[in-house]
């Protein structure tokens, strides 16, 4: 498992979902490899594999905000400061596992009307379908929200997300707020919201192109392909 792709293995296949797999140039390293390769073989859980089409509501009013397991630069809290000002709209905040400050963010914003918390849930698939759109860490995640063609913003805070946050930039499936190292991804993220909450059109086109690029069964190829192999 190698997140850079910064070195060759001796291995029998090679799986590298990531929208940006050109970049490696695992057709010209690996020559007596089998390659399965790009968003087609994306391994999601058993509740992304066969999502209903995206719904998309004239008015974005459910906002999902995301960090991935921990959250070690606030971001959470960050956005909740950001965000909190208006006043028609649910934010549905999740936090990791590892998130080692939940309660005292949740005794602190709990008793906004309007901001609710959970955490390590088990169902992330109906959380993402009721959501209209979703504020996310790029990691894995962002593949997971294309499952569900939730119109979703993201930010990097580390530099094994910075490809997968450029590719849905450039591609135009997503938008990108910066990295919280350098930039001020909060400012940036609030006006994307309001474009998104202002454009159904947007959000729509993004959600089809979405759901045309991951459709949760990518674990399942790579099963089949693996076997076949055998």
């Amino acid at each position: 498992m190698d997140d850079l792709g910064i070195k060759d293995a001796s291995v029998h296949a090679l799986v590298c979902y990531a929208g940006y797999w050109k970049k490696f140039g695992h057709t010209k390293r690996y020559t007596n490899t089998k390659l399965l390769l790009g968003t087609h073989y994306v391994p999601l859980g058993k509740q992304f594999r066969a999502p209903e089409k995206k719904q998309i509501r004239p008015y974005a009013e459910n906002i999902l905000l995301l960090s991935g397991g921990t959250d070690r630069f606030g971001i959470l809290e960050g956005l909740i400061k950001q965000l909190r000002k208006e006043t028609d709209q649910n934010m549905i905040v999740i936090c990791g596992p590892y998130y080692e400050a939940y309660d005292q963010l949740r005794s602190q914003y709990g008793g906004h009307a309007g901001i609710h918390f959970h955490k390590s849930v088990k169902n992330m698939k109906d959380y993402m379908m009721q959501a209209d759109v979703a504020i996310s860490a790029a990691g894995t995640t962002l593949y997971e929200l294309c499952a569900c063609g939730t119109p979703t913003i993201s930010y990097s805070f580390a530099d094994n997300q910075l490809d997968n946050a450029r590719y849905f930039q450039e591609e135009q499936l997503m938008d990108y707020a910066g990295d919280v190292r350098d930039t001020d991804i909060f400012a940036k993220t609030a006006t994307l919201l309001d474009e998104y909450r202002s454009r159904y059109g947007l959000r729509k086109n993004r959600s089809e192109k979405m759901q045309e690029l991951v459709d949760g069964q990518g674990a399942i190829r790579i099963a089949k392909a693996l076997l076949a192999s055998i």
